[in-house]
């Protein structure tokens, strides 16, 4: 794309949106948190991109090409209120179904056993003891970044803290994933690009740098990093087949544009190494994708 000048809308909370479309407005804490994401990307950003933000002035960019981190309807308007061209994008319903977290479980089976659940019943019966050696991880539908997840370490009965918390996520989303906690001992991503013909781009794997809770620090290339930040002939195998299944089920979801998956290698049971393949999917740009050496839009 070149030195094109480019408006772009970094709604990193779209999962948010998605969520709640009709009634979702940022918090001051949402803002603030998107604001310490923009500083983190900016980086990736060309000289002449130019941030949009509800403060930029309503036509003032004219023609130029607007991107969303993810093509939300509150992005799209607020690109088309600055009179930038927004890039087409997929529809409301097809964003919602494919960043669900139920999208990934239902592409691929998981080796962890991580289940979708729609009522409390039904999270409260899985949740019960015994618990695994290291509790069970519980994600809302829709999260970014890290957020939205929850902690059930066991091995007692739930607190009343932790009820509240699932009973709340599922008034507020469709569903709650549960899975068992692991030890992870390597965290990575591959990213992709799905043309609306259905042809398909992937780019190379990236190393995840992730807190001890698991949320997002920073993307680095498989060479660099962490001595023993490397795959495996087989996990990198693993992981491109992962990419290509999640992207011809996106594709016959009626999505089109940039895409992301993570993936985890972890310690089983008796201490052997394990890799998981397939641990998210982000239907839409990621911290990461500026590394991929993929398009942002077509």
């Amino acid at each position: 794309m070149g030195t094109q000048r480019r408006a772009l809308v970094l709604n990193f909370d779209a999962e948010y949106e998605l969520e709640n479309p009709k009634g979702y407005s940022p918090s001051p804490k949402i803002v603030r948190q998107m604001g310490r994401l923009a500083e983190s990307y900016r980086g990736a950003l060309l000289a002449t991109d130019v941030v949009v933000t509800p403060e930029t002035r309503a036509q003032s960019l004219v023609g130029v090409q607007g991107l969303a981190w993810c093509p939300t309807p509150r992005a799209q308007a607020l690109l088309a209120r600055v009179g930038a061209r927004p890039a087409p994008g997929p529809s409301l319903p097809v964003l919602q179904r494919v960043n669900d977290r139920r999208f990934g479980i239902e592409v691929q089976p998981d080796p962890l056993g991580a289940r979708y659940v729609n009522t409390l019943a039904e999270a409260l019966a899985h949740l019960s003891p015994p618990f695994p050696p290291h509790g069970y991880l519980t994600k809302r539908a829709f999260g970014f970044a890290g957020r939205g997840q929850r902690v059930m370490p066991g091995p007692a009965e739930l607190t009343a803290d932790d009820v509240g918390w699932v009973r709340n996520s599922l008034r507020r989303g469709p569903g709650l994933v549960i899975e068992p906690r692991v030890v992870r001992t390597l965290d990575c991503a591959v990213h992709g690009y799905v043309r609306a013909s259905g042809e398909v781009s992937l780019g190379p794997p990236l190393i995840q740098h992730c807190d001890a809770h698991g949320k997002w620090l920073h993307t680095s290339p498989l060479a660099q990093g962490r001595a023993q930040a490397t795959l495996t002939a087989d996990e990198r195998a693993e992981l491109q087949a992962s990419a290509l299944r999640v992207a011809a089920a996106l594709h016959e979801e009626g999505y089109y544009g940039p895409f992301g998956i993570d993936a985890f290698r972890f310690m089983g049971a008796q201490g052997e190494l394990r890799f998981r393949p397939l641990v998210e999917v982000n239907a839409r740009l990621t911290m990461g994708y500026v590394h991929s050496g993929l398009p942002l839009a077509e």
